[in-house]
């Protein structure tokens, strides 16, 4: 699945089943920062010794795809495709960081 997919996807769903929110910026914006911010208490519990590795891994995977939500239903409002975005930062990334050397077979450095 491709990630424009996700993000029309999670669309459709969000206005069909949070009409009322779903469109809010600032409550868009406030469930990623909680979301992420439970991914980062999760890691926090996993260094002091908490949690093993698996039980971070099983909470991660639980939480990672509620930032992914709440990141494209931020950049739904927004008009945002975050597949081209990603594509043209990666394009920058490379060039900034890699002088123009091509990382991956399917990237050229011309």
């Amino acid at each position: 699945m491709h990630l424009t997919t996700i993000q029309n996807e999670q669309f459709v769903f969000s206005r069909d089943v949070f009409p009322d929110t779903a469109d809010s910026l600032i409550h868009q914006m406030f469930g990623l920062i909680g979301e992420v911010g439970e991914c980062a208490n999760w890691y926090k519990k996993f260094t002091r010794g908490d949690m093993d590795y698996n039980d971070l891994l099983d909470e991660l995977v639980k939480e990672l795809p509620d930032v992914l939500i709440y990141l494209v239903n931020v950049a739904n409002i927004l008009g945002i495709n975050l597949e081209l975005a990603y594509q043209d930062k990666h394009q920058y990334n490379i060039e900034r960081f890699v002088d123009g050397r091509s990382l991956y077979p399917s990237v050229s450095s011309d």
